[in-house]
């Protein structure tokens, strides 16, 4: 499954984000000669459909309609379309939304409900959409999680922080290959057309060096991870002086620091160091 992520802005910053979007993230949609280099990549890579997130990608509607109309010219279909329901304050405008989307072959939402987005997001919003698209016949998902089912990543670290026991340095410092960090199950494509790893978010590598070739001393973290794990990792950021504490929830919270730490040295492109900064707010 592949997902194209139009933008990071978010009407809500649920403390389960994978992918750390909010409202202070940084402003903007995917450009349309990005979205034309993504929709070319994908058709190359034979990708027939894909998903659409964000951060809330209705943020920007005529940016969601100009790249699902791309797509469409394409012959790259949706599967559905993410959505925390924000915009669905009325009737009206729910009706108009879906007018527009169904003519581009849009049929499913994805809405997300649960008591994460309830904290930003009024739940008659996620249940009006429903209802409308109960009456006209558009289908609908209902996406909702709870703190044991989540995955620890990005802002939802937190809650493993909070609710799990830390270990000593030595047993969370594995040498096993991070082998998934190349796979193309679940990937995403975020708004700077860059290929997100399915599950190690904050991570990135651009799109067109993903499908023609990638040239790994440019990335050494990548590099890192892909042959000795967050043991490499360490390693290389010890270089760089990474002072690490002596607990640890996960082998997976010890890389989310390390790189957090190496971010912010300012010389890996392969680091979102936005990313880490927004891990840890709110």
């Amino acid at each position: 499954m592949v997902g194209i992520m139009p933008n990071y802005e978010c009407s809500a910053a649920c403390k389960h984000c994978l992918y750390s979007c909010s409202p202070t993230r940084s402003p903007g949609y995917m450009t349309e000669a990005a979205m034309d280099e993504c929709v070319v990549l994908f058709a190359k890579g034979d990708f027939r459909s894909v998903h659409i997130g964000g951060g809330e990608p209705f943020l920007d509607f005529t940016g969601l309609l100009t790249l699902l109309k791309k797509l469409a010219d394409a012959n790259i279909s949706i599967d559905f379309i993410e959505t925390n329901a924000c915009w669905a304050t009325d009737e009206k405008t729910i009706a108009e939304h879906l007018s527009a989307l169904s003519k581009l072959g849009v049929d499913t939402f994805c809405i997300s409900a649960d008591k994460f987005h309830a904290e930003y997001i009024p739940q008659e919003y996620p249940l009006r959409l429903a209802e409308v698209c109960e009456k006209v016949g558009f289908g609908y998902f209902i996406w909702s999680t709870n703190e044991n089912s989540i995955r620890t990543g990005g802002r939802a670290l937190q809650i493993e922080l909070e609710r799990s026991k830390p270990k000593p340095l030595s047993q969370v410092l594995s040498s096993d290959p991070c082998t998934g960090l190349m796979s193309r199950n679940h990937f995403h494509v975020d708004m700077y057309n860059r290929f997100i790893p399915p599950g190690c978010v904050g991570l990135v590598l651009p799109m067109h060096e993903v499908g023609h070739g990638i040239a790994w001393e440019k990335y050494p973290v990548y590099n890192a991870l892909l042959n000795g794990g967050v043991a490499a990792l360490f390693e290389l950021a010890k270089t760089y002086g990474f002072a690490p504490e002596n607990e640890y929830t996960s082998k997976c919270a010890l890389c989310f620091f390390i790189r957090k730490f190496l971010s912010e040295q300012g010389k890996f492109a392969e680091l979102d160091a936005e990313f880490y900064t927004e891990s840890l707010k709110y």
